[in-house]
């Protein structure tokens, strides 16, 4: 940001998403206050294409918008593929199924105007549901799927938050000093592992970025019932235990105590085996497979870190 001026990249990385919901995030932008007051919108389409260039004509009268294309589907590669092409600005990243609260735009920019270096910011998620998922369901979601919301109702200073990738930003040169999104996380990586934008925001902490919550920034993600359901959350806890160990890597208790995690894990097993399903109510059924899930994440994680680990150390 340069002589108060504040630029705004609004980055939209998309993949195989239908073009309607496409459209409903970018007629929502379309929509707030200051959108062509030096912002400029980045749809960023990688894998095969599904004819979103249109996108670009359709909305060249209500928004400053460059479509770009990859032919890798892979979203931090795709982060990284526009980080090329921007210079000192401001980046809001959101994603490709959200609907806007008209004043978001503005809430970001005075928060940059406010603190111009060394800081990154994010707002509250709330859910448009597809079909609502039952009650006790929702403790098991992940936060992208239940909403994510501060207890401040003001911008606060907030180090211990890690805000969600639909609904931050943060200032290019700042991104680019940590050298860009890590293309082994995130939808399309090789490794399945998610969280590339919680990778960066510790990247940004290390760097000495000041996080900053800001409760009028909010948005609404599109939650459908394919993502909210039993099967998939089931899944999502795989994925997201296996996580847990790649980001602890050696300081994870399954890499330094293997002998006394593995017996957990086992105990942990062989209980759950005692209580037959047909005994167990719909939620208890849930719990176990879930509990299985994230277990078997677990072992996997710290079955990737280690051959990482060990062909890394093989080349040397």
């Amino acid at each position: 940001m340069k002589d108060g001026q504040c630029n705004i990249e609004v980055l939209i990385p998309t993949t195989g998403r239908e073009p309607e919901l496409v459209a409903r995030t970018l007629s929502s932008l379309a929509k707030c206050e200051g959108v062509r007051d030096r912002v400029r919108v980045l749809l960023i389409e990688n894998g095969p294409e599904q004819h979103l260039t249109e996108m670009e004509k359709e909305y060249c009268d209500e928004l400053d918008i460059v479509y770009m294309h990859t032919p890798r589907p892979n979203k931090s590669a795709a982060l990284n593929y526009a980080l090329e092409q921007i210079g000192d600005s401001l980046l809001l990243f959101l994603d490709d199924d959200v609907r806007l609260d008209a004043s978001i735009l503005r809430v970001y920019r005075e928060a940059a105007e406010r603190h111009p270096r060394r800081a990154y910011f994010g707002g509250p998620v709330e859910v448009d549901y597809e079909a609502a998922p039952p009650d006790w369901l929702l403790k098991y979601l992940p936060r992208s799927a239940k909403g994510f919301r501060l207890p401040y109702s003001e911008a606060t200073h907030s180090p211990n938050s890690l805000f969600l990738g639909a609904n931050w930003a943060a200032y290019a040169e700042d991104i680019k000093a940590r050298g860009g999104f890590d293309p082994n996380r995130g939808p399309g990586s090789p490794t399945g592992a998610t969280g590339q934008e919680s990778a960066m925001q510790r990247e940004l902490l290390e760097l000495g970025c000041e996080p900053w919550y800001l409760p009028s920034a909010v948005l609404w993600h599109w939650v459908p019932e394919s993502r909210c359901s039993t099967e998939w959350t089931i899944e999502r806890a795989y994925r997201q235990a296996r996580e847990q160990v790649l980001v602890a890597g050696a300081d994870h208790a399954l890499l330094k105590h293997p002998l006394r995690s593995m017996l957990r894990l086992r105990g942990r097993a062989i209980f759950r085996r005692a209580w037959p399903p047909h005994a167990l109510t719909a939620e208890g059924r849930f719990k176990s497979e879930y509990h299985s899930s994230w277990d078997r994440g677990l072992v996997d994680g710290a079955r990737l870190q280690s051959e990482t680990n060990g062909g890394a150390e093989g080349g040397t």
